[in-house]
């Protein structure tokens, strides 16, 4: 891999723009043996410990559809009300809902009312949101039409009246990453060159997102041309890393970028790679589907055959070493410390592709132990499910956002959202199987 480094001019910005407030203060290893997790239900206290954050008749049934939290500040993302609301923690853990972010006007992200607050990535008090027009396929080769936009703005209530839009060339689309890589907001973006070939580089940008501070490419070709799926990307305090889709894990090492520029393979033991093989399957490569990374592991989820998913943990050293792994694969991962969520579609719900909304693992020194299964007090049937195959669960995507459930792990708590409500659960004497009652769910 070579690392070629391009000094490029400041980023155009929007001038500011009003954020409208409408509120001030107002065991046993999974591996081993899974269904055999003691599973005694413990007192839930009726619902006393789960608090539900405040809601608002204009939030639409995908509100929670993204979140990112910090030590004072939680994004909710509802991109069907092309918004992203702010709240605050207060003194006993719980959070108020303050404020309303909204994109700015005579842009596309205004006009054409919808996907504001797609995706959300938070560090301390600045906030990166994606704008997202999920109903049209990208446009790539249009001059004018940008079917996404990132826009960064700082929470601190001195600064919450001015939302910048990250401006990039022409030459260079946002592509679907966005991550913080220590205190530097980082960009995945295509490049359009000569003859209308693509390029893959991630931007590190300044704190304020005006100006670009290094621009590394990925010059492996397995890289170029790629559709915007079929790439995966994670951070953590020092470094990023980046995932191709559906590839054999053992040709097609992730990549490992540091806060410094340089570029590695993450080289990954042949041998742990193959530990969920079965005598069943051994001809089918594991292959790659996601990424997480923390300072202590590395996440990664894979496939292999069709729809046998697992999800591996690593631990995270110059030569990593696979801890565990567990029999799902959950949409979406989230990582603190020991502890890791794993939390489902509605998609794999209704399919009966798995059994739980939310599970809670600690991984310890060489096994991941259950902790908490959590579930919703029904299954959600979302009506973009209508034209969804078996084997193509994106395709729909286009048409009509579908609610997400999704779940962040926060100092003390688990935050979790479901077709529009959003929790917080007490971390604290947790129960082995949590039930949340949900308002669309009949008595």
């Amino acid at each position: 891999l070579v690392l070629l480094l391009r000094n490029l001019p400041a980023l155009n910005t929007l001038e500011p723009v009003n954020i409208a407030v409408t509120k001030e203060v107002n065991s046993k290893t999974w591996s081993e043996q899974t269904e055999a997790v003691d599973i005694k239900l413990k007192a839930n206290k009726k619902d006393e410990l789960i608090s539900y954050l405040e809601s608002d008749p204009d939030d639409s049934r995908v509100f929670g559809y993204s979140l990112a939290v910090s030590h004072d500040y939680l994004a909710v993302g509802d991109p069907g009300a092309n918004r992203v609301v702010i709240y605050n923690r207060q003194a006993d853990g719980n959070w108020l809902r303050s404020y309303e972010i909204y994109p700015p006007k005579r842009l596309f992200g205004k006009s054409r009312g919808y996907g504001f607050g797609y995706d959300l990535a938070l560090k301390d008090n600045v906030l990166m949101i994606h704008a997202y027009d999920y109903k049209n396929l990208p446009d790539f080769s249009s001059k004018n039409k940008f079917p996404e936009e990132v826009y960064l703005v700082s929470l601190d209530t001195s600064q919450l009246k001015s939302l910048q839009k990250i401006k990039l060339s022409r030459a260079e689309l946002y592509f679907g990453g966005m991550k913080f890589l220590g205190d530097q907001p980082a960009l995945l973006v295509k490049t359009k060159g000569l003859f209308g070939k693509f390029t893959t580089d991630i931007l590190l940008l300044d704190s304020s997102g005006k100006k670009i501070i290094e621009d590394i490419r990925i010059t492996d070709p397995d890289y170029d041309n790629l559709r915007k799926e079929e790439v995966k990307i994670d951070s953590s305090n020092k470094s990023l890393a980046i995932i191709l889709r559906n590839r054999p894990l053992e040709e097609k090492a992730p990549l490992l970028i540091t806060n410094t520029g340089k570029i590695e393979e993450i080289i990954l033991d042949k041998e742990d790679i193959n530990a969920p093989q079965t005598p069943k399957n051994y001809i089918f490569s594991i292959r790659s589907e996601a990424i997480k990374l923390s300072e202590d592991l590395i996440i990664i989820t894979v496939s292999q055959r069709w729809e046998v998913y697992k999800t591996m943990f690593w631990k995270n050293s110059d030569s990593p070493s696979l801890i565990d792994y567990v029999d799902d694969a959950s949409s979406q991962v989230d990582v603190r410390g020991d502890l890791v969520l794993l939390s489902f579609s509605s998609y794999q719900r209704v399919k009966g592709k798995a059994q739980n909304d939310h599970i809670l693992i600690q991984i310890n020194e060489d096994k991941a132990i259950t902790k908490s299964l959590i579930n919703w007090s029904c299954v959600i049937k979302d009506f973009t499910f209508k034209d969804v195959d078996d084997d193509d669960q994106y395709k729909d995507a286009y048409r009509g956002i579908p609610a997400a459930i999704v779940g962040l792990i926060d100092s003390d708590s688990l935050i979790l959202s479901n077709h529009g409500t959003v929790v917080r659960v007490p971390l604290k004497n947790l129960s082995n199987l949590i039930e949340i009652k949900h308002p669309k769910c009949k008595e």
